[in-house]
């Protein structure tokens, strides 16, 4: 393990780490906008049952993900801590995001069964290889520019596999399938499966971890204790709702955005034009991120991302999106302060790991990186568990060319109005939170002096 910790990280370093980050982001992007509409619409599973399926996987990941990150934090190999997570459960995230798509020919009962056991397979398997990332960024430099630096990185990476994930898989989809929709899939998955897996190849063999210290000698610690420890640390746990609330509002309409362009404004050609404007407008966020960090207070970006998010939800509401082109213009400019919300987010969680130290003397990053991955997973999972019962209670089918009123409504609502309610409850909260720039440079000053 590297000890070194002086020197600035290499590119070879930081390019590595963003091509992991983009490989384990674009399996993610599949899941997220791809994968409801294949259950219900492919693989012919009923709506309600789909997110259900959604919700449990989601519950698991509320014991599982704290398991994976105390694990992570009691872990000593030559090869680091986290290292070693990325490089073994990458196997596993390609193995279940194939099989999820590779459904046989069942009855009812042994489709719903098929996509509940491969469905909450990838999601353990991507609760190990995410934490593992999240937790190998502080252990990668002590360096607090390196650190935002590399949040950069790790901003651009996810920003780069999600925008390559959504514009390609749907074309990866007809042109692999040849017009056979479910070998299209099929095909796809192990197109993206390979390619994700060489990025999480690139990333484990070309970085190398560093000793961090702490301000007491290292200790095993219970997961129970941890999680207390973790549950003491105020500001954190206002940036795990804010996760939370807005993973929700994400997964909502992730699940609705397919459904949303092809019923209501009958444009299937713009599924593939619209997922890229907005991910690809948070690429540009990402992108800019290292000089908007040095510039802004992170609060104060958090409030403004908020505020920018709810003021052009609500002008796509008062137009119903009439204008397609107005429409995608609307989604580029969330796109871009979601990545902005992103671009702070992430610093900040640093910043809460810093202050929890300070107050505890005990630093747990794996339990708090474990703690950011549940809460974002959480949130996705309940929002497109909501969205799977809006189906059902709409009354969706899928069998029909024309959508009844009551179901284009509920299409409409998830897909936009959702985003105004939870990011309004987000600015809320944030307003609570007290450590900005300022304050952080008092406990990094504190917390020097402890260590020392």
């Amino acid at each position: 393990m590297n000890t070194n910790v002086s020197q600035k990280l290499s590119l070879r370093t930081k390019l590595a780490y963003g091509i992991g980050v983009a490989g384990d982001k674009s399996i993610n992007t599949i899941i997220m906008y791809f994968a409801m509409f294949y259950f219900t619409d492919i693989f012919g599973i009923a709506p309600a049952v789909a997110g259900t399926m959604i919700l449990v996987a989601r519950l698991w990941d509320a014991i599982n993900d704290p398991m994976i990150g105390i694990v992570i934090d009691r872990t000593n190999t030559s090869k680091g801590k986290a290292r070693p997570y990325i490089l073994y459960g990458s196997f596993a995230v390609v193995a279940f995001l194939i099989l999820i798509f590779y459904g046989p020919s069942l009855s009812q009962t042994g489709r719903n069964i098929w996509i509940y056991v491969t469905y909450i397979g990838l999601g353990m398997s991507r609760t190990v290889t995410l934490v593992a990332l999240l937790t190998l960024m502080p252990r990668l430099t002590k360096n607090s520019l390196e650190q935002v630096s590399l949040s950069s990185t790790f901003l651009i990476g996810t920003s780069a596999g999600g925008l390559v994930a959504s514009s390609l898989w749907m074309t990866a989809v007809t042109k692999l399938g040849k017009g056979d929709v479910v070998l299209g899939y099929r095909l796809a998955a192990v197109a993206f499966g390979i390619t994700a897996l060489l990025c999480y190849f690139i990333c484990y063999f070309n970085t190398k971890e560093i000793e961090v210290e702490e301000t007491k000698e290292k200790e095993k610690i219970k997961i129970l204790d941890a999680l207390k420890i973790a549950a003491k640390n105020g500001q954190f746990l206002i940036l795990a709702a804010i996760n939370l609330i807005s993973g929700i509002g994400l997964g909502i309409y992730s699940g609705a955005l397919v459904y949303y362009i092809m019923n209501n404004i009958q444009r299937p050609d713009l599924v593939s034009v619209s997922l890229p404007i907005t991910l690809g407008t948070m690429f540009l966020a990402s992108i800019t991120s290292t000089y908007i960090l040095k510039r802004i207070d992170r609060k104060k970006g958090l409030i403004i991302s908020f505020i920018i998010i709810i003021v052009v939800t609500l002008i796509r509401i008062i137009t119903k999106d009439s204008s397609p082109t107005l429409m995608l213009i609307n989604m580029g400019i969330v796109g871009l302060f979601y990545g902005y919300y992103t671009v702070f987010n992430l610093p900040m969680l640093i910043d809460s790991m810093d202050y929890g130290e300070l107050k505890t003397g005990k630093r747990l990053e794996g339990v708090i990186m474990s703690a950011y991955s549940m809460q974002a997973k959480m949130g996705a999972g309940i929002g497109g568990a909501l969205f799977g019962f809006i189906l059902e209670r709409i009354g969706y089918d899928s069998e029909v060319v024309q959508q009844s009123g009551q179901a284009l409504n509920g299409l409409f609502h998830s897909a936009v109005t959702s985003y105004i309610i939870t990011f309004g409850l987000c600015l809320f909260l944030i307003l609570f939170y007290k450590l900005n720039n300022k304050k952080m440079q008092e406990v990094r000053n504190e917390l020097a002096q402890k260590r020392s």
